[in-house]
């Protein structure tokens, strides 16, 4: 399959019958990807809404317990909450829930 040049991405032509087919050849592949993304729906991980679903419990759980005042009672602890490193650690915490 051949991928437009700048000059007909600029002109806006439409991709080509070759390219098309090729995107519809394999019918299992968006299947697949929506799988990875939202999860198989026999499971927990994907009756909770996948990779989504995972991310927004974080980030409630991760707020909740970053304004529990027995964990900020440490100076370093509550140093580190007023940063903005609590969304890298958020990431964190969804990536290594989504490889339970």
């Amino acid at each position: 399959v051949k991928v437009k040049d700048v000059g007909a991405a600029a002109a806006g032509k439409m991709l080509s019958r070759e390219a098309i087919a090729a995107r519809h050849a394999a019918p299992g592949a968006l299947v697949a990807a929506r799988k990875r993304c939202l999860g198989d729906p026999r499971t927990l991980y994907g009756r909770g809404g996948g990779i989504f679903g995972l991310a927004r419990l974080s980030d409630a759980l991760m707020d909740a317990w970053m304004s529990d005042p027995a964990l900020n009672a440490n100076a370093k602890v509550a140093k580190w909450h007023e940063q903005q490193q609590k969304y890298g650690f958020k990431f964190l915490v969804t990536q290594i829930m989504g490889y339970l």
